[in-house]
């Protein structure tokens, strides 16, 4: 089937030379108008190539109206007479839905169709979809197989999906020495996206030897190619001086390059940067700029800074209304931050009708994500019986987790805790170690109490606390 198939092409190619050979000079000219006709004229006496360009020029949009359906009838017409790249691109349109309905399961089996015909492209495409699980059971034995094919071609795609499954240990033992080779003659080739791997490689020292200077000099490279993560990542290098000489100035320009392009992480620093002034002067217009295309994205750190200023009056009107919504937004995505803001919010009804129950339901959502002043307010709340039922047990629980990271405030409240016995075994020591440390915290009032335990403790219990309380602040640091 596959000879035949290359007969009839080879024949028809042989037809058509000189019009061919005539559309395409028209083609590299520039003269699209021309072009098409002749290609049209020759797809309508069934010439595979020409139907092909027509669905690339379609496709694209360039020398032609842009229009997928128009596209896919093209490339069906040239993949059915057996063209190996009107049936790649024929698979990709099915496997993304432009122009016809979305089925992976027709995209596998274009893709096949070029693999056999030994399409280097058709090969990585259908390794891709055994990989993934589309349109084909999920086969990592079959996805290293046809990668392999495609690599050995000298497809850079191939080559750095067979990198990727050596790096992953999928199909095959993992062995980062052979996917760093399967990346570098990728990129070598200049695939971006393996430019990048190589970046990340030599940055998290996996399967090289660490080394930022390295993994600077692939990153820019893949950054060159226009890939936002790339710049966003050369931009953070320039900036904290790894790998290259610190530039503030290269570093916000690739950040911008970054942030342009849709790099929500990158738009999100550049606002961070203006709102603080963090090597910029503040300027909250273009820092709320910024935040806005971030939080378009779904950055939540982004939403709760937008919060932030709306609620501090930062560049905007002072607004607890909106400074609540946004910080709603940013709690939905699990920002604990926002959540704990918002549960503030709520305690003191503050662009919210108070809510006690609704408050202690979101420092929990912060809290166990380790958010410290969420586990103290929660704390607080079991302590106080404000919207629970007290609970002196569970308040010196979550007062713990916030004291152990260092909120000076519980520290303060669970030394009390100990020193009256409350939901805790009473220990004078204990209580003076978490003083000390509330203390160290800029609670005044923490050293005025610890003086007055001082005349009854003895001279070990006193050294016993004190590596306590630098237990706790090491805690605190790390």
């Amino acid at each position: 089937m596959v000879l035949a198939t290359v007969f009839v092409l080879l024949t028809a190619q042989w037809a058509f030379g000189a019009e061919w050979d005539e559309a395409q000079a028209a083609y590299e000219k520039e003269d699209f108008a021309a072009a098409y006709a002749l290609f049209e004229q020759l797809a309508i006496q069934g010439e595979a190539r020409a139907q092909f360009q027509l669905g690339v020029m379609h496709k694209s949009g360039l020398g032609a109206i842009q229009d997928d359906s128009t596209a896919v009838d093209w490339f069906r017409k040239a993949a059915e007479q057996g063209h190996a790249d009107a049936q790649v691109q024929l698979g990709y349109m099915y496997l993304y839905g432009r122009g016809v309905t979305e089925d992976a399961g027709v995209a596998a089996h274009w893709y096949r169709q070029a693999a056999e015909q030994g399409s280097a492209a058709g090969q990585s495409g259908l390794g891709q979809m055994y990989d993934d699980g589309w349109g084909v059971l999920e086969d990592d034995a079959q996805a290293l197989y046809w990668f392999r094919k495609a690599a050995e071609q000298d497809f850079a795609v191939g080559q750095f999906s067979l990198g990727n499954m050596y790096f992953k240990g999928e199909g095959v033992a993992q062995d980062y020495a052979k996917a760093i080779e399967w990346f570098t003659r990728a990129a070598e080739q200049g695939l971006r996206v393996a430019e990048f791997q190589l970046g990340v490689a030599h940055e998290t020292g996996q399967g090289v030897p660490q080394d930022d200077a390295m993994a600077f000099e692939w990153y820019r490279r893949a950054a060159e190619q226009g890939m936002p993560e790339a710049r966003y990542r050369v931009g953070m290098m320039y900036e904290q001086g790894r790998g290259v000489e610190a530039d503030f100035r290269e570093a916000v320009r690739s950040l911008i390059g970054a942030g342009i392009r849709g790099h929500a992480q990158a738009q999100f620093h550049l606002g961070r940067q203006a709102h603080v002034g963090s090597g910029v002067p503040v300027d909250y217009e273009m820092a709320m700029l910024w935040y806005e295309r971030a939080a378009e994205q779904g950055h939540t750190a982004a939403q709760f800074n937008i919060g932030f200023m709306h609620l501090n009056g930062q560049g905007v009107p002072e607004d607890a209304g909106k400074a609540a919504a946004w910080f709603e937004r940013s709690s939905a995505g699990g920002d604990p931050q926002a959540q704990h803001a918002l549960g503030v919010m709520y305690a003191n009804g503050q662009g919210v009708p108070q809510d006690l129950g609704r408050a202690n339901d979101l420092y929990r959502a912060s809290a166990v994500q380790g958010y410290g002043p969420a586990q103290f307010a929660l704390g607080f709340a079991y302590a106080n019986g404000k919207g629970v039922a007290q609970d002196h047990e569970e308040a010196a629980s979550w007062y713990r987790k916030a004291a152990e990271q260092g909120q000076a405030d519980a520290q303060y409240l669970l030394a009390v805790m100990y020193l009256e016995g409350k939901g805790v075994t009473q220990d004078t020591v204990e209580a003076y170690a978490l003083w000390t440390a509330a203390a160290a915290g800029g609670i005044q009032d923490a050293e005025e109490v610890k003086k007055q335990l001082d005349p009854y403790l003895t001279a070990p219990q006193l050294t016993r606390a004190e590596e306590l309380s630098r237990k706790y602040l090491k805690q605190a640091a790390e």
